[in-house]
Order: structure tokens, then C-alpha cells, then sequence
């Protein structure tokens, strides 16, 4: 029932793809992500990879306004560049040139066949080291048109090198696509708009390891002014995805990011529009069905309880329920009534991101559920769920 929403595309997936598509036989490993090992036959079948050069000296960084727009051009086999051992022989100093023509930041992304292998480094116009590391490679943030320099590993049998550069400083967010903001010291601004009520799923997860966070706010525009939504967000390097789940209601709205100049992280929005279904009387409460979901948010203006219920036609041993919350501030109680009883069967007050199974004595009859949040700022959304 967990909500995965796929914000960030990860490159190494296009890497592994283009790979497979101009015949070098790789495998995806525990440690990938799923995604690269099921990817629509209809790429393999309406296209054939084009590697851009095999065994070449000079390299050539596009520029794309997205990870997204980077990702699918590589998986069409377009960007990547191939090395062999046979390189090395004319190259002793395992130097191959890359020209960069526009700013933003770059990016270096390699591949290899065997486990554990050495990376290839990135260097600047006087070849010496530039960059930071990242998990797939090595970023050059507020990176200048110019040439660069990459030295290929000492040890290698074939490396595949995807070098690019991505846009920096995005104004508007789009839905769905992953963009990187290159750390300003001071905050940053991104926008976006929710044309009706819903949740957003914000992410500003860092790419760099450093054991300062991303802080960021959401804001609504209201009477002229931005106003914060819930309470200020911390994101940390791990291997956490950093994205906080938001209730909103229709409007215009922003990110406030701030981060270390020596970082750099991905922006990304996803939006689910959710009419308001929900029912405030317990006279009117919504039907939960066995082995049915109900899923509903809370926007920070919203504060009315909600009721729902449950018929229990014959008795059971036992009613199992589970009960889930993704909130960026405040808390979510719910509790269980049986029809005719003042005093609850079941209680329990969650917040955050949490997942709790629970149960009560299953006799005969009809129950209610209580959903009901506490804290002004409180928003996000929350799912109910009975075996």
C-alpha cells in the first residue's frame, strides 16, 4: 500500500541499458535499482543504440534541463562513449579531452563490468582533479563552458563514460522530473502549482556526501506573499530518498531550498490530485471493504474529522486493520468505535512516516472509524486499509 513514487531517475539505468543494446553483456545487481533490468522491450525494439565514439579522444558534454531528458538520451545509446585496453596503448596518460560548450552542472557518469572497479577521474583545463565524488561517478557543480580532461582507470577490460551537463538554478518545476540545484549558501526558489487538492511529494535529496543537509520550506502564495506550509525539512546523504509527502490544496506554491556551495541535490515534485471525498458525519460514514483501501489527505486548512465504517455481517475472531501516515508536520489519530459504545475498542496516533497493523475483538455489528488530526500545520496523507 506504501505510495513509491519514482522522483529521480537514476542514470546508471540508462548506462546498464545502452550497454546491454550495443551487445556488452551486463546484469543488473541487488544493489541497482529494479527498474534497469525491467525496461520496455519497445526501446530495445523501435531503436538500436548509437554509442557516440569507441575508443575516442575527445568527448563532448550536451546540456539537458532535466535528469530526465539525460537519462532517456542515453538510453537510445546517444552521449555514451566506449573505452577499451587498446586505448591505453596510443594514451599512456589514460587522458581522453572533454569539451564543455554550455554551463551548468556536469556530470560524469561510468560503467563497468566488474565489481568494485576503479573509477574514472575528472580534471580541468590544467588536468588536475575537479569535481566531487558522487555514487555514479563525479559532478563539477557551476561547471564553466571549456575543456576538461578525463583519466581513464589504470585497470579496466571496457568502460562505458556518459558525460553531460544539467541546467542549473530550474525556476518552474514541472510534474515528475528531477532537476539539480547547485548549492548558493542562501535560499533558492523553485515553483509549482497544484491545480486542484492534493498531495506533493517533495524531494530535495543531495548528491554529494557531506554531513550538512539540504533545509528546504514549502510555501503557498497568498494575498502577495509566500507563506510556509508545515515545518522546515531537513535532507541528509543517505540512502533515503529525501521526499516529504505534502497535503495541498489548489494554488501556486514553492520550494525554499538552502544548501552548502560545495553540495549540490536533485528537485523534484510529484503531484496526485484527490477529490474531497471524505465524510465529516458519522452518520454519513464512507464504507471501508475488506481487502479495500482508503487513502485521503489533510491540507493545513483542513481540519474537520472524518468518519468511516466497517460491517462486520458474522463473528470473527479478530478484525486486522493497518493504518499508514505521510506527514511533514503534525499528527493523525485514529480511533475505533462500535456502534452504540461511547468508550473506543482501538486506538493510536501516528506521525510522520509510519505504518502500524492493528486489531480488535471481531463480534457482530458495525464499527467506526475516527480520523482526526492535531497541530495546525498538520498535513500530509494518510491510508487505511482492513485484511
Amino acid at each position: 500500500m506504501k505510495r513509491y513514487g519514482i522522483c529521480f531517475t537514476s542514470i546508471i539505468v540508462a548506462v546498464v541499458l545502452c550497454a546491454e543494446l550495443i551487445g556488452f553483456p551486463v546484469s543488473v545487481s541487488a544493489n541497482e535499482p529494479e527498474s534497469a533490468g525491467n525496461i520496455s522491450a519497445d526501446v530495445k525494439i523501435k531503436r538500436s543504440a548509437k554509442a557516440s565514439g569507441m575508443n575516442e579522444e575527445n568527448m563532448e558534454a550536451g546540456r539537458f534541463a532535466s535528469m530526465d531528458e539525460a537519462s532517456m538520451y542515453m538510453m537510445y545509446g546517444d552521449g555514451m562513449y566506449t573505452f577499451t585496453q587498446s586505448y591505453l596503448r596510443d594514451h599512456s596518460d589514460r587522458l581522453v579531452e572533454l569539451r564543455v560548450k554550455e554551463a551548468g552542472s556536469l556530470i560524469l557518469v561510468s560503467f563497468q563490468e566488474e565489481d568494485n572497479a576503479q573509477m574514472p577521474s575528472l580534471l580541468d583545463g590544467q588536468k588536475q582533479p575537479v569535481g566531487q565524488r558522487i555514487p555514479d561517478g563525479a559532478v563539477k557543480l557551476k561547471a564553466e563552458p571549456g575543456t576538461y580532461y578525463v583519466r581513464l582507470p589504470k585497470d579496466f577490460t571496457t568502460v562505458f563514460i556518459a558525460p553531460f551537463v544539467i541546467k542549473d538554478n530550474p525556476r518552474k518545476l514541472s510534474n515528475e522530473v528531477s532537476y539539480i540545484q547547485s548549492g548558493q549558501g542562501k535560499y533558492t526558489y523553485h515553483s509549482f502549482t497544484m491545480a486542484k487538492r492534493g498531495t506533493a511529494d517533495i524531494t530535495a535529496s543531495p548528491i554529494v556526501k557531506q554531513k550538512t543537509p539540504v533545509v528546504f520550506y514549502v510555501q503557498r502564495r497568498e494575498d502577495g506573499r509566500w507563506k510556509n506550509i508545515g515545518r522546515q525539512q531537513k535532507s541528509y546523504f543517505t540512502s533515503d530518498t529525501g521526499t516529504v509527502v505534502y497535503g495541498l490544496k489548489r494554488g501556486t506554491y514553492r520550494i525554499a531550498a538552502k544548501a552548502d556551495i560545495k553540495q549540490g541535490y536533485s528537485l523534484c515534485v510529484i503531484k496526485t490530485f484527490i477529490p474531497a471525498k471524505y465524510k465529516t458525519k458519522k452518520t454519513k460514514a464512507k464504507t471501508l471493504k475488506r481487502f479495500r483501501e482508503q487513502y485521503d489527505l489533510y491540507t493545513v486548512t483542513e481540519r474537520a474529522s472524518r468518519w468511516y465504517r466497517i460491517s462486520v455481517p458474522k463473528k470473527r475472531k479478530k478484525i486486522s486493520m493497518e493504518a499508514e501516515t505521510y506527514m511533514n508536520s503534525g499528527k493523525i489519530r485514529f480511533t475505533v468505535y462500535k456502534k452504540g459504545r461511547k468508550k473506543p475498542v482501538k486506538s493510536l496516533t501516528l506521525s510522520g512516516e509510519k505504518v502500524k497493523r492493528f486489531s480488535f475483538k471481531g463480534s457482530k455489528g458495525t464499527y467506526y472509524i475516527k480520523v482526526a488530526k492535531s497541530g495546525r500545520q498538520t498535513n500530509g496523507s494518510y491510508w487505511l486499509y482492513q485484511y
